[in-house]
């Protein structure tokens, strides 16, 4: 059931024995497994039924380092959050990148890969992917190495556009189960404490026209995203008289994105050779796409965190390649078709009968033609704790502190880029690559300040409430439980210990599930 917080009697209070702050992929998927097992669930969302530029406008915050381009790029306020944008690549975190890495200085993280294997698959099933390996099954013809020593092909899954924001995906239970409520343009702008069994008793809520209502429950949730639970966080230790993490580790530190950039040019001497090597291939109805990543004992070498690539390929000019995408996108977003991209699918339909036969006929993607293909490098940026999510002394329209994020690009995360690059070459030489295409490097790779300036974040912010086995080191246990108040829970990216080897997507709905079952049994 959803109810808008324009239409509910001002002062009113609001009660569910699990409220859950933000209706994107975490929220819902967690809203929905708590249902199952009969739990009466409320969902609170900042922004309306769609995405707003008005609700974006909460985004906003202060840049105090290098420039951060998720807050407003990467995430929207709106029932289904973040998955109206989302990509769409499924791929699980390989075990190592869980385990204790010494040659990084990284302890591992309190929960271990195998035990996220059974949510995984239900995660498959839910947006309706084959549930077939990650590595070895998708390579059969494509050339992609499966025996390397230093680098690894692992193939992402990708759900159909329509089911991928997850308002649609859930929207019938979200319609009709009137024991999930969720609350739109509700945006909570306070949070109290009982003082003395050091409980979250009650969330302040407020809407775009001031109305507001007061929320209580038995147990809460912050899964608004990894900056937005973070200041959550923060804001409810300020409110709180800042008490509330004495002793222990204050949110906010360690803060760690992946960091990307194209870092080489592709001169294709086999166009078609080089699409069925790297290009999207199907499994039935599921979309496959093929990354090269660095093995971990190849890591473990050189030093170094993770690190991989994938050939990037673009249109001299806006093609049917890329009006389809727009359109497909658009059914996501669930928003109208931009009228340039339906015109242009139309004059291109030759190239979409190509497409069609590629699709059905060799179960691949066609490229467009004629293209420009880069090698584009993406490594984990180990957590450092200057950077950081702090409060802003600039507040929102609702007299909120904004988020103010320092995140900085520093020497040490340039040598993934380094070590890439010296052992790809050798790669791409080795597995007689050299004849679909010549690597042509970026010269910024040398110089350390123009180096730098090229980098930036990928839209995976983590770290700031990180999850450990104590109070000293992290923010939450193992069951994403907070150590400091003991009927708060956070379901975020912000709670993964590191950055790892996969985009966080998958393992995040994997714990929703874990924390759902977790909830149900502790009720």
């Amino acid at each position: 059931m959803i109810l808008d917080l324009s239409t509910v009697e001002e002062g009113v209070s609001l009660d569910a024995p699990v409220v859950i702050v933000g209706g994107g992929i975490a929220g819902l998927i967690l809203a929905q497994r708590l249902r199952k097992s009969g739990t009466r669930v409320l969902v609170i969302e900042s922004g309306g039924l769609k995405q707003s530029p008005e609700a974006d406008e909460l985004n906003r915050i202060d840049q105090l380092g290098d420039y951060y381009q998720m807050p407003t790029v990467g995430r929207t306020r709106g029932l289904g959050g973040t998955s109206s944008l989302w990509g769409g690549a499924l791929l699980p975190l390989q075990a190592e990148d869980m385990a204790p890495r010494p040659h990084v200085g990284l302890p591992g993280w309190p929960v271990e890969r195998r035990e996220l294997q059974g949510h995984i698959e239900e995660i498959e099933r839910l947006f309706g992917v084959q549930p077939s390996a990650y590595d070895r099954d998708p390579v059969a013809g494509t050339g992609a190495p499966v025996d390397d020593a230093v680098f690894g092909a692992r193939f992402a899954k990708w759900p159909a556009f329509k089911l991928r924001n997850v308002a649609t995906l859930l929207g019938e239970t979200l319609e009709r189960d009137r024991d999930l409520t969720v609350l739109v343009n509700a945006t909570v702008t306070g949070m109290a404490v009982d003082r003395g069994a050091g409980t979250l008793e009650s969330l302040a809520v407020r809407g775009p026209a001031g109305r507001s209502v007061t929320v209580t429950g038995q147990r809460f949730v912050l899964a608004a995203g990894a900056i937005e639970s973070t200041r959550l966080l923060l804001l409810l230790d300020r409110q709180n008289g800042g008490s509330v993490f004495a002793g222990g580790l204050v949110p906010g530190t360690g803060f760690f994105d992946h960091i990307g950039t194209a870092c080489a040019a592709i001169e294709a001497r086999d166009p078609s050779a080089l699409n069925r090597l790297a290009g999207f291939r199907f499994e039935r109805d599921t979309m496959r796409s093929m990354r090269f990543e660095l093995q971990p004992a190849a890591q473990a070498a050189e030093r170094i965190g993770s690190a991989y690539a994938h050939v990037h390929v673009a249109a001299g000019i806006y093609s049917g390649y890329d009006a389809l995408r727009d359109m497909m996108r658009a059914v996501q977003a669930r928003s109208t078709f931009d009228r340039k991209a339906m015109l242009t699918a139309l004059r291109d339909a030759p190239y979409l009968l190509r497409l069609a036969w590629w699709r059905y006929g060799l179960g691949l993607l066609r490229w467009p033609t004629p293209a420009r293909y880069t090698l584009e490098l993406t490594a984990e940026q180990l957590p450092h704790e200057a950077n950081r999510i702090a409060l802003s002394d600039t507040q929102d329209r609702f007299g909120v502190p904004m988020a103010a994020i320092d995140w900085r690009v520093r020497e040490q995360d340039l040598a993934p880029f380094r070590v890439f690059r010296r052992l790809f070459d050798a790669f791409w030489s080795r597995r007689d690559l050299a004849r679909i295409g010549s690597l042509h490097w970026a010269d910024f790779l040398g110089d350390s300040p123009a180096f730098r300036k090229r980098l930036g974040d990928v839209l995976h912010p983590g770290g700031t409430t990180r999850m450990g086995r104590d109070r000293a080191s992290a923010v939450v246990d193992r069951d994403l439980r907070v150590f400091a108040v003991p009927n708060l829970w956070i379901c975020s990216t912000s709670t993964f210990p590191s950055g790892a080897s996969a985009n966080p997507t998958l393992t995040l709905m994997a714990l929703a599930l874990r924390l759902g079952d977790r909830l149900a049994v502790d009720k």
